[in-house]
């Protein structure tokens, strides 16, 4: 039966191609193909109708009309043999064509460069590169940047983050040079990752004008790269705390919660008494992000928050976010390093004293490079001992 299956199929597929070539495709070549298809459909048909025959059970007509010799008789011959003239020239050209034009897509998708950027920076991060998995759509000679943390992560902790940032902060410059001998319209950019939160906003950040960029993620569930293809489930996020925050605050505490919750406590610790503005989905859950509009649509939320706190006089953000990668990637291209307060995005480590250790200062107003901001270290509270 599967045999069958595929006999059928190769025939479906084959009729497809030449109706699609005979009637769908539009060129001058076709347009001559076509009209000698009418042209021997008409001396064809003129053979057809001359005789006709008509019997049921009581009566049987019969009409015959024969055109031969003379005047007729040629002008069919004549027009059949100029159909078959202009169907073979049409299809000859139209071959040559097509043949022309596929030549000449070869040499487009030979001069396109996909630019593959690929952040690894945990420590269960995927084992398969990202420009081996590209989507089928995107065509080109593929090309990576790979921005390999991993060496300076332990337990899940960034051993070095002075170090992790200045690589990252160079990716500007290598996606400039490595597409410098391209055409902008021949370019595109991919960019995927598994890394900590500070590390992802910053690629992001850095790739803030680049609208063409291809964001995919890592389904965990899948073990596989995978676009954002998903339907958009209409969730967006809940805005709580901003009408409590001060105009001119100083400093204000935005949260962002897509796959968990964000740790209440752990902000209290690392900061103190500041204004928490809290964003956060309906469904807090690891798979609610693969529709890339609904991303789109998250991220002009947060720029309108976050340029919305800029007009109440804050100078200072401090971002915690909790959400996927290709998420976080998003709302740092959304940030503008321009118009907007100055903004940190912290690390998040359960165990560390604090709870966020360092931070990532993008670099904005004025400031030209990413920067490290290290907390110190919690007093450590001991119970009192009340023995005698």
């Amino acid at each position: 039966m599967s045999l069958l299956h595929k006999v059928f199929d190769t025939l479906l597929t084959a009729v497809s191609k030449v109706v699609d070539f005979a009637l769908r495709r539009r060129s001058f070549p076709l347009r001559i193909f076509r009209a000698g298809l009418i042209l021997i459909g008409a001396t064809a048909a003129g053979s057809w109708v001359s005789s006709l025959f008509y019997a049921d059970d009581v009566r049987a007509l019969s009409l015959h009309i024969e055109i031969s010799g003379g005047t007729p008789e040629l002008i069919t011959w004549l027009a059949f043999m100029i159909g078959l003239v202009l169907t073979a020239v049409g299809g000859v050209w139209e071959a040559i064509r097509f043949a022309e034009e596929e030549r000449k897509e070869e040499e487009r998708r030979a001069r396109r460069r996909v630019v593959v950027i690929e952040q690894r920076g945990l420590a269960k991060s995927s084992g398969s590169p990202l420009k081996d998995a590209l989507p089928k759509d995107v065509v080109g000679v593929p090309q990576s940047i790979l921005l390999d943390h991993t060496p300076y992560v332990e337990n899940n902790s960034v051993t070095d983050p002075e170090r992790v940032v200045g690589e990252v902060a160079t990716v500007r410059h290598d996606l400039e040079r490595s597409v410098s001998d391209v055409a902008r319209e021949d370019v595109t950019v991919v960019y995927g990752g598994v890394s900590p939160v500070p590390l992802t906003f910053l690629a992001g950040f850095l790739l803030d004008d680049d609208g063409a960029v291809r964001i995919v993620d890592w389904d965990r569930g899948e073990a596989r790269w995978r676009s954002l293809d998903g339907a958009d489930d209409g969730e967006r996020f809940i805005v709580d705390g901003f009408d409590r925050v001060p105009r001119g605050a100083a400093e204000v505490a935005v949260a962002v919660e897509v796959s968990y919750a964000v740790d209440a406590d752990a902000v209290g610790r690392s900061l103190g008494a500041v204004p928490v503005v809290r964003l956060s989905l309906p469904t807090i859950d690891k798979d609610n992000h693969w529709s890339d509009a609904k991303q789109r649509a998250l991220a002009a939320q947060f720029l309108k928050v976050v340029s919305d706190l800029g007009n109440r006089g804050v100078r200072t953000i401090h971002l915690f976010l909790v959400a996927q990668n290709s998420v976080v990637f998003r709302l740092g291209q959304r940030y503008d390093q321009r118009n907007l307060p100055e903004v940190l995005v912290h690390q998040y480590e359960k165990t560390a004293n604090p709870p966020h250790p360092w931070a990532v200062k993008m670099p904005t107003h004025g400031i030209n490079r990413p920067v490290v901001v290290r907390r110190a270290p919690l007093a450590v509270q001991h119970p009192t001992d009340h023995s005698a």
